[in-house]
């Protein structure tokens, strides 16, 4: 595979707004579903009142009722339900060890760390920016009263960095139990990585692609591990040419979508390879969210108008659903899956569910991150 020349690497800017209308429409059709449903996002998104350690003391009261002893001094008897059983609110949640959640500094990465900081679980947030990495990580933590979020400078762009950050993790920690592949860039011109790959391609799928291997060895020692892809209905639109993955012709929203794509084959492929193990794989279209992808975008706003700010969705809504896939326990079984902003399991496009496209796409992917 060749790598375009310097000269080759100034590209005209191409409209951004001509795919994604249709995806719009969808999406205005699905509004009035995503809004009969905010109560119970709303429910994820609080943080729940009682310490974590409250299970462990109902389970050490059950116990002691078992063995006919007298229960701790400082138990709790009022509580009539069984002593095994969670609090109300933890009750559809698993409590995990350690979470793994890329591009947490705004929008939906910030809040789905909110999320599962509150309930209870290590965060460790991987940004490019260290020092703005540093400050949310902060926020979360004066949130949520959880001293166990912290941040690690990684740069999917970079994939030495990606290779460092992976290190650095696996040093630390034995087993990861949830990974959120959540960063993201759409780049309003053709721009390269220090690798030489085109940077939305190297960002939203080499990046991710390849922090997801280096950390199987940790995800595989997880009694139960998650990936979460962030992924997008402008999947639907993308097209991969696997002769030039590098491909010098550009345009904002192809190379968004077609990064999108990348994100949902990938994500099958991992199901399917992975099937076996501990670990599931889904992906999710979080719907058209207000976040940094924006600014690139803004003849589209200007254009759309109320259409647009209609279907539009908070980081906050957007990011519930997201814990929704690491957290829920109804999805533990659940694995190769394309999940909707109201949490329904959509048929991804054709193209993302051809096998043999998977497999190429996989292979070219492991070329290109040094993985073979």
């Amino acid at each position: 595979m060749t790598f375009p020349s310097a000269a080759s690497r100034a590209a005209k800017r191409s409209p951004v707004w001509w795919p994604i209308w249709p995806v719009l429409w969808r999406t205005l059709s699905t509004a009035r579903t995503s809004r009969s449903t905010a109560a119970s996002w709303t429910s994820c998104r609080e943080p729940h009142p009682r310490s974590p350690t409250w299970a462990v003391r109902a389970a050490r009261r059950a116990l002691s009722a078992r063995d006919g002893t007298a229960a701790p001094p400082n138990s709790n008897s009022r509580h009539p339900r069984s002593a095994l059983a969670l609090p109300r609110n933890r009750r559809a949640y698993k409590l995990v060890s350690v979470c793994l959640i890329t591009g947490t500094t705004h929008g939906i990465g910030f809040e789905t760390a909110r999320v599962v900081a509150s309930r209870g679980m290590t965060v460790i947030m991987l940004n490019r920016d260290a020092d703005r990495g540093k400050q949310a990580a902060r926020k979360i933590r004066e949130d949520t009263s959880n001293p166990q979020v912290a941040n690690l400078q990684c740069d999917l762009a970079r994939l030495r960095s990606v290779r460092h950050c992976a290190e650095a993790i696996l040093r630390d920690h034995e087993s990861v139990d949830i990974l959120v592949n959540n960063a993201g860039i759409m780049n309003g011109s053709l721009e390269y990585s220090s690798d030489g790959i085109e940077l939305t391609f190297a960002v939203n799928h080499l990046g991710p692609f390849l922090l997801t291997n280096l950390l199987m060895p940790a995800l595989l020692n997880s009694e139960q591990a998650r990936v979460v892809n962030i992924a997008s209905s402008v999947h639907t639109l993308g097209r991969l040419n696997f002769k030039e993955l590098n491909s010098t012709r550009y345009g904002t929203m192809r190379a968004y979508a077609r990064s999108k794509l990348a994100n949902v084959m990938c994500t099958l492929k991992l199901a399917e390879d992975y099937a076996h193990t501990s670990i599931t794989a889904n992906c999710i279209h979080p719907g058209v969210v207000a976040t940094n992808l924006l600014p690139a975008n803004r003849p589209l706003l200007r254009g759309g108008g109320k259409l647009v700010r209609r279907v539009m969705r908070t980081p906050a809504q957007s990011a519930s659903a997201v814990a929704y896939l690491a957290l829920s326990e109804e999805l533990s079984n659940i694995t190769g899956k394309y999940f909707s902003p109201t949490k329904r399991i959509r048929k991804p496009s054709r193209a993302a569910r051809n096998r043999t496209a998977q497999a190429q796409l996989w292979s070219a992917s492991e070329k290109l991150t040094g993985l073979a």
